[in-house]
């Protein structure tokens, strides 16, 4: 009888084991012990996993303590060998674009000494408070420094007198190498500077636009498409006519064009003689006083994505220049966004890099090579 019981356990044991092998459902499992005993070997066993946290008792010897293991240090992860540091770019930079007023005459010099800046085109700037910069003063002052600024003709007459004899007078005048921006639309700034608009078939600009036609100077135009309301699609239209019909003439928009970077590679895919200096386009301007909006090409310190891809693809289209205005602005200002500008454009390659920093100013000036 005894047998025979345990018969029946063995064959009731064999059941389940069955079957749980064949998919029926078991028993729910008992809970691990904290300390594991060794599985019973078997032909059909899987090998079991070695577990690092526990001890295993021996039937033959007492358990041997083992020492805590130390934990596992974060892994250190090294930056790829293959990608070095980007360092800024450190060759000549040419200012395409700035003003001056009588304040800063005495500290241009020793800034672009500071900045490495090669050459600057300077214009007379705003009125001061000790007045204005007048085209005798800044041929006198570029005389002084010979090869470090080349004057540009002011077109901003303003205070400065009758509009077209002023004109006439500089492009008259021995020494100037530029003409400085042509405000298409300006908007307000606010009580330093009033709205302007004047379009292209108009006679004041195209009395400017004649004359930088007959000294091959690129014609540099102020239109801030972002603010300008209403005229925006007019001025777009009116600007491409001006490309098709002066398809040998280079045409800059100074500041972006205040447009992003969709609507600068629809101009420059589409037009072979359309420019951009990249002036007001950090994001020093992003948040300003006037909510004027300036296009901004960064992402932080860097060029964003977009901008980066679109300057390498066309490097002969972007001319680096600050555009510094007011007498506040020639000072630590001026030397951050030429910093700034170093850091951005030593992440391009080289070749690039010295396109935008200066020779595409050198191309188009017709100025001597910088290095």
């Amino acid at each position: 009888m005894k047998q025979r019981w345990i018969v029946l356990a063995v064959t009731a044991s064999l059941v389940l084991v069955l079957g749980s092998c064949a998919g029926a459902p078991g028993p729910t499992p008992a809970p691990a012990p904290t300390t594991l005993e060794a599985p019973p070997s078997s032909s059909t066993a899987p090998t079991p996993t070695p577990d690092t946290t526990h001890t295993h008792p021996s039937t033959s010897q007492p358990p041997v303590p083992q020492p805590t293991p130390s934990p596992t240090p974060p892994p250190i992860i090294h930056p790829p060998s293959s990608a070095p540091p980007v360092l800024p770019y450190d060759g000549p930079i040419i200012d395409a674009h700035s003003q001056c007023c009588p304040e800063n005459l005495g500290r241009i010099i020793q800034l672009m000494n500071q900045a490495g800046v090669t050459r600057t085109i300077l214009s007379p700037g705003v009125t001061s408070p000790r007045g204005i910069v007048t085209p005798e003063d800044l041929i006198s002052f570029s005389s002084s420094h010979p090869g470090r600024i080349i004057p540009a003709v002011l077109t901003k007459i303003g205070p400065y007198g009758n509009y077209y004899q002023l004109l006439e007078k500089q492009m008259n005048m021995d020494g100037f190498g530029a003409m400085a921006e042509f405000l298409v639309y300006h908007s307000r700034k606010g009580d330093r500077a009033p709205e302007i608009i004047v379009y292209p078939e108009d006679r004041q600009m195209q009395t400017a636009l004649n004359y930088a036609l007959g000294k091959k100077w690129p014609f540099i135009i102020h239109i801030e498409f972002a603010a300008a309301g209403c005229p925006r699609n007019e001025l777009m239209t009116k600007l491409k006519a001006l490309l098709v019909q002066y398809p040998d003439q280079p045409f800059v928009l100074i500041h972006m064009g205040q447009l992003d970077h969709a609507a600068v590679r629809q101009l420059i895919e589409a037009y072979g003689n359309i420019y951009f200096i990249t002036s007001s386009s950090t994001p020093a301007y992003a948040v300003n006083a006037f909510n004027d909006r300036w296009t901004n090409m960064f992402d932080g310190s860097h060029l964003s994505a977009d901008w980066k891809q679109l300057i390498i693809e066309h490097s002969d289209r972007f001319i680096l220049g600050f555009d510094m205005v007011w007498v506040e602005d020639w000072g630590p200002f001026y030397l951050g966004q030429v910093r700034l500008w170093r850091e951005a454009i030593g992440g391009l390659p080289s070749e690039v890099a010295h396109a935008i920093a200066h020779r595409n100013a050198e191309r188009l000036w017709h100025l001597p090579p910088s290095e």
